[in-house]
């Protein structure tokens, strides 16, 4: 049943910004920004420009509780609602479907995308509206019975795509509760053992739906709550299941089209959607997850907020970047995460950490440091010389007195690094602080102490040098006297990979604030040689090849996958993950030329190969790909020159 009531409003005198809206749930969705307000609306601005586009306002009460984005409008519902909401698209006429006329029973718990249906789900029911001709039909109609077979006895979560080349493609992700232990889990507290099932789906060349079974691992990290629904019967392997019906939480599990990424305790389980019988990888990041659901995930980039603190793990290799807010941290409601980094809807409005807009809601500042037990060892020559001074002081046979910054300044001394009060008193503060680097002097009012990596600060403190965990306040400043020249002896072996270098200079791209050139008139700006010309062919052979996280060849790639392929071909032998890269090879200084190597470090962990004019051969999230990425401003990262 189609009914009215939904309200269009665009243009107000007063449009909502990213600072003023308030809600319960952010989207980030084809360029778009999506906000489920408060007031049961969806507010939706552009992502690169954070400008306002349209505001919705649906049938309901309560705030939106789940929505998506398909083509060209938002589909959504609000809390405790059988009521999906949407828009005409040409008009921008009210649409609305009450899934009770249809014989949905219990409240909507999520929206998704499927098959170019909207696939609509509670706690045990699914539905799919076919927006093309306005009807809806219950998901057992459109299912294969195979497929249903084994779907109907759990949550159900769809994803949904067109590639560049108008393919459409996505995945149907089935958790179902398969078991029950006598004790709970010792880490978890849970009791529950679930199951994931994957189906690659798509058109064949025939034009039909195609469904692949993937498979997929158990789990002992989900929680279920009994809800009413048909029992759970059905065999696996050699046991057979026979439990009453039970609706999965997902709030700690992602799934996407690249796949699903299960946050535990302490690891990342991630699973790419890309062959038969997929198994987790284990990633273990830069800080214990501790289950942590508010979370977000774009490309290898996983986004968690916990503890007062956004995290950007890596789902190559677990590298972590901490984000700490400095002043009073807003209120985390939700998560959202695409090329533009990370989205956080809080009570102080949608606020980035990773972007240089100034336009970003209540320009809040941000600590950043990498964390791990990596990150505590010294790297360039006058780290390396701190770092034995302070052993030298916990070991007891150098002694620091005073009070203040006196101790820090003798320790300085002891290292044989600047420590007169005049070159404390001229070095400024840092305006922006990408990184903290080991050595860097972190001062909070009249405290000033000492970080020493993996977010640790030390402090002069009743005769010991007292570890602290970092904090900042809104007049937190950071003074860097030392300099990031390595250690004149390096190790002889690196890997096999070529030159290494300890210090690679990092640049920003794009824009009059940039700092890398291109230039289309150089000869080196289009392929030059013999291999240049070979590594045009290689890469366009890779068009179209669809993107999987952790893929590594023709059925599904990943960004770093992607550029060691292509140089292998070369007989350049590259090391697999993204950000291992910026080590190796040389540095081409400030002007691009055909096939550098550009690794991305902000605002999302990246890696492509530039090919002239300004153009950049990638895998992006959706394929590999010709773009012009290369402009966007708030990049920044290293270049390697391999040829």
């Amino acid at each position: 049943m189609l009914l009215a009531g939904i309200q269009l409003v665009i243009a107000q005198k007063s449009d909502p910004t990213l600072a003023s809206v308030r809600g319960q749930l952010i989207r980030a969705a084809s360029g778009k920004i999506l906000v489920g307000a408060n007031d049961g609306s969806v507010v939706g601005f552009d992502s690169a420009s954070q400008a306002f586009e349209f505001r919705y306002v649906g049938t309901g009460d309560g705030p939106v509780v789940d929505l998506c984005y398909y083509s060209g409008r938002p589909w959504w519902t609000r809390t405790k609602s059988r009521i999906v909401n949407t828009v005409e698209l040409k008009t921008g006429k009210p649409i609305t479907y009450d899934m009770e006329a249809f014989g949905m029973k219990g409240a909507i718990k999520r929206i998704g995308v499927f098959f170019g249906y909207i696939l609509v789900s509670g706690d045990s029911e699914s539905f799919v509206i076919d927006p093309g001709v306005a009807t809806v039909m219950p998901l057992k109609d459109v299912l294969p019975a195979n497929v249903w077979q084994r779907v109907q006895f759990g949550t159900v979560v769809s994803t949904w795509y067109r590639n560049k080349k108008g393919r459409a493609e996505g995945s149907l992700v089935s958790v179902v509760r398969v078991a029950q232990r006598d004790k709970p889990d010792a880490k978890t507290g849970l009791k529950e053992v679930a199951q994931f099932n994957a189906w690659s789906t798509g058109f064949g060349k025939n034009g039909k739906e195609t469904y692949t079974n993937l498979g997929g691992p158990t789990a002992k990290y989900v929680q279920f709550d009994e809800v009413e629904g048909p029992r759970v019967q059905f065999k696996l392997g050699a046991m057979d299941v026979d439990l009453p019906y039970a609706a999965a939480r997902l709030d700690n599990v992602l799934i996407s089209s690249e796949g699903i990424v299960s946050i535990d305790e302490d690891v990342i389980h991630v699973a790419p959607v890309s062959e038969k019988g997929w198994v987790p990888e284990d990633i273990v990041p830069g800080i214990p997850p501790r289950r942590a659901q508010l979370a977000a995930a774009f490309g290898a980039n996983l986004w968690m907020f916990r503890d007062g603190k956004l995290m950007n793990v890596s789902l190559e290799d677990g590298s972590t970047d901490v984000y700490v807010p400095m002043g009073k941290a807003p209120t985390v409601v939700a998560l959202a995460a695409d090329e533009e980094g990370a989205w956080m809807l809080t009570d102080q409005g949608v606020i980035s950490a990773t972007t240089d807009l100034p336009t970003v809601a209540g320009a809040m500042k941000f600590l950043q440091y990498e964390a791990g037990a990596k990150t505590t060892k010294p790297k360039s020559a006058d780290a390396i010389r701190l770092g034995k001074a302070i052993d030298r002081v916990k070991a007891g046979s150098v002694k620091l007195t005073g009070a203040g910054i006196e101790p820090i300044r003798q320790l300085f001394k002891e290292a044989s690094l600047p420590y007169k009060p005049e070159n404390f008193a001229r070095t400024k503060a840092l305006e922006k602080v990408d990184e903290l680097r080991y050595g860097d002097l972190v001062q909070e009012g009249s405290v000033t102490r000492l970080y020493v990596g993996n977010g640790t600060s030390v402090q002069w403190v009743d005769g010991k040098l007292m570890p602290m965990p970092l904090s900042a306040g809104a007049d937190t400043r950071v003074l860097r006297l030392l300099s990031n020249t390595p250690p004149v002896t390096r190790p002889v072996y690196n890997g096999g990979y070529g030159e290494y270098d300890a210090d690679p200079q990092r640049f920003k791209f794009g824009g009059e604030r940039g700092s890398i050139k291109f230039d289309p008139r150089s000869p080196y700006d289009k392929p030059f040689d013999d291999r240049t010309r070979a590594m045009k062919a290689e890469m366009e052979s890779w068009l179209g090849v669809p993107y999987r996280m952790g893929g590594n060849g023709r059925s599904g790639i990943d960004c770093s996958g992607f550029v060691q392929k292509v140089y292998s071909t070369l007989g350049i032998r590259l090391p697999r993950h993204s950000q291992d890269m910026k080590s190796y090879g040389r540095s081409g200084g400030d002007s691009l030329r055909y096939g550098d190597v550009i690794v991305i470090r902000k605002p999302n962990r990246h890696v492509m190969i530039y090919v002239g004019n300004g153009q950049i051969f990638e895998a992006t999230p959706s394929e590999v790909q010709i773009t012009r990425n290369l402009g966007r401003s708030y990049r920044e990262g290293w270049v390697r020159r391999f040829l």
